[in-house]
């Protein structure tokens, strides 16, 4: 019988053994839901006052930083436009205009926040005139799989420069409305 005992005690002992080898596993899942694109809006400042003196002539302004988030998590990208309607005096002045594209803006910078997209998922335009009556200039492009997460878009400082021909000006005050368009896709 103690043979039996021995060889029961053994048969336990090594199934403990082998148990203490065995793995399991386990099935973990989480949703994920995306978010939304969204930029705030930049302050755009006055332009510098001029007085004629018979030459080419700029007025500038800064044209303030703001933020893109894209929180879809599609990597579908995004694009920015930026549109200046013409300068005008308005009517109570008789109605005088600018020549179009009179208005240039700087090339704008890309800062990523931590864990977004590099830098290099992006097409940045240089500067260009943004009053061509065509709808606007991309300047900037989120390439389809870039552009993810929350980015800040700056300018240089008097990053809107308005160029005078004294041939196509007369006195007066002057205003245009500038625009920042956002689509999605690129």
């Amino acid at each position: 019988m103690n043979k039996f005992k021995e060889l029961a005690l053994r048969i336990v002992a090594m199934g403990f053994v082998v148990g203490a080898f065995a793995t399991s596993s386990f099935a973990s899942s989480t949703a994920i839901t995306g978010g939304t694109l969204q930029k705030t809006e930049p302050t755009i400042g006055n332009f510098s006052a001029v007085t004629l003196d018979g030459t080419i002539q700029t007025a500038d302004a800064d044209f303030g930083t703001f933020t893109v988030t894209d929180a879809r998590g599609s990597g579908e990208g995004w694009d920015i436009y930026v549109e200046a309607t013409q300068f005008t005096t308005g009517e109570l002045e008789g109605a005088k205009t600018l020549p179009l594209n009179s208005l240039t803006l700087k090339k704008a910078e890309v800062t990523p926040l931590a864990g977004s997209s590099d830098i290099s998922t992006f097409t940045i335009s240089d500067s260009s005139t943004i009053d061509n009556g065509t709808g606007g200039y991309k300047i900037l492009s989120a390439n389809q799989n870039g552009g993810m997460g929350k980015f800040d878009i700056s300018f240089p400082e008097k990053a809107l420069v308005l160029t005078l021909n004294p041939k196509d000006v007369k006195a007066g005050t002057y205003t245009s409305t500038i625009t920042v368009n956002f689509n999605a896709g690129p």
